[in-house]
């Protein structure tokens, strides 16, 4: 199945590109060609994401249900985005002498101790805010789409994905992937195998970000696995504690993140933690500095996602 003319990208006057003499027809039908292209082993997890980064397609290991935009030079008002953005979460300073790499170590320890969890995970389940936009040839336009996913996970590592969006639901089904083998517990091999299944380097907060993603919409973390993942996510450059947090799906959690412009404009990934568990609850991205040319206010959460409880099955 192809991509839909979704496509989250974000071009920012920091375009290495910028002042380029660019044939605005020709471009404009190379988008929608390559809009138009099934990105291979990727057929049907339209649940995924894509980030477009300028002049380069970055993230392609994953495929957007909805996505950010790509403005055309010259596109003039065509070019914005007309979405009312979801409110953003209110975060609460706590008094604390321990960095948020400490922070999340405490988390980890927590985590690792915990039990196995009985029964054999058989679904995940998530749900997804994305600023959307459209491109066709007459126009530009955007919006907020709201996803319900849930991945059924079947015993041969395949997965039948189920979507329900206001415009209907969608149902596909997807071979093993690199995802389908279960994730180390150590934190060195844990990195090292989540950036071989994503499928290139996750040092920025915005891959790790889209590779955990990947990971927690297709396997069960166990505890061992869950330190791992904290653990690394604690060696993040860059990486701040943002205070605790009630999620959209009204769960407590601790909000750690980190700045990145590798998408084209300067954005904030925030991942929210279950600090008893050390389950990850949701991720939340926040335009931080500028909107470049979308008509949006800063700061604006511009997609966030809650992830919920695996089911299990004895």
């Amino acid at each position: 199945m192809g991509m839909s003319e979704d496509v989250r990208a974000m071009l920012a006057g920091a375009d290495p590109a910028d002042g380029l003499v660019v044939d605005e027809e020709r471009a404009r039908a190379d988008l929608e060609t390559i809009v138009a292209q099934e990105v291979p082993g990727t057929a049907g997890r339209r649940g995924r994401r894509v980030r477009l980064v300028p002049a380069v397609a970055a993230g392609l290991a994953t495929v957007a249900v909805a996505v950010a935009l790509v403005v055309l030079p010259g596109s003039g008002d065509e070019g914005t985005a007309y979405a009312a953005t979801p409110s953003p979460l209110r975060y609460v300073a706590t008094a604390t002498d321990r960095s948020a790499s400490e922070l999340l170590g405490e988390i980890a320890d927590r985590a690792a101790a915990l039990p196995e969890p009985a029964g054999e995970a058989v679904g995940i389940s998530y749900r997804g805010w994305w600023l959307s936009t459209r491109i066709t040839s007459e126009s530009v336009t955007s919006e907020i789409v709201e996803t319900d996913v849930h991945n059924e996970l079947h015993p041969d590592g395949s997965i039948t994905q189920t979507q329900e969006t206001p415009e209907g639901t969608e149902t596909f089904t997807d071979p093993p992937n690199a995802y389908s083998e279960p994730a180390p517990a150590g934190e060195e091999e844990f990195a090292a195998w989540l950036e071989a299944a994503y499928g290139q380097p996750i040092g920025d907060i915005m891959y790790l970000e889209a590779a955990t993603h990947d990971l927690i919409t297709q396997q069960a973390l166990g505890p061992d696995q869950r330190a791992a993942f904290l653990r690394m996510l604690a060696d993040m450059d860059g990486l701040e504690y943002d205070g605790e947090v009630i999620d959209r799906a009204g769960r407590a959690g601790q909000a750690f993140s980190a700045v990145s412009s590798s998408s084209g404009l300067p954005t904030r990934y925030t991942f929210i933690i279950d600090p008893a568990t050390g389950d990850l609850l949701g991720q939340e991205d926040t335009l931080t500095e500028t909107a470049g040319e979308l008509n949006v206010p800063i700061p604006s959460v511009i997609s966030y996602e809650i992830y919920l409880p695996p089911v299990r099955e004895p």
